[in-house]
């Protein structure tokens, strides 16, 4: 007889055991930071591939423009040297020219009309993009009597422990 309550025990055990074990929320709530994490990451990714394309596009664009009046000149250039029919204005444009095209050039290599805006890490306020947020309530389950000092202390406690993880600061006068 006494076996057989401690069996039920046993079995009652085991269904704790298993309700336990079935609600790991810890399990759950660390799949979901991880899965916050990858969807940053690849959210980073995508915006820094999204501004690399916007700079090619940009210096390209730039680049493109005087390879086009590059080879304008050029041409020119071969005309006239083929054709021998100049003069002496023509040959001060082409100086002119060349004089901007290195302008041009050094300034797509130093200092591109483009310009790069960069949030710096440091200045995101990361803890407020994901955070735990603690719900539960202080319990106390005990089978002993308590003495109301006793009951009085373990209040102060819970109250000064609230405060303390809260942060709260507050001033009594009488």
């Amino acid at each position: 007889m006494l076996l057989n309550e401690l069996d039920g025990y046993v079995e009652a055990r085991n269904d704790l055991q298993d309700q336990l074990n079935k609600t790991d929320s810890r399990n759950t709530m660390l799949l979901q930071i991880d899965e916050w994490q990858r969807a940053t990451l690849e959210k980073v990714i995508q915006t820094a591939d999204q501004a690399r394309q916007q700079v090619k596009k940009l210096l390209s664009s730039d680049r493109e423009e005087i390879e086009r009046r590059f080879r304008e000149f050029s041409s020119k250039l071969n005309h006239l040297k083929e054709t021998e029919d100049f003069v002496e204005d023509e040959l001060t444009q082409l100086k002119e020219l060349v004089h901007i095209f290195k302008q041009d050039l050094k300034q797509l290599s130093e200092s591109p009309s483009v310009e790069l805006h960069i949030e710096q890490s440091d200045q995101i306020f990361w803890n407020r993009l994901i955070y735990v947020k603690d719900h539960s309530t202080a319990t106390i389950t005990t089978t002993t009597t308590w003495s109301e000092q006793d009951e009085q202390q373990a209040i102060g406690e819970l109250i000064n422990n609230f405060i303390c993880t809260n942060n709260l600061h507050f001033s009594y006068e009488p």
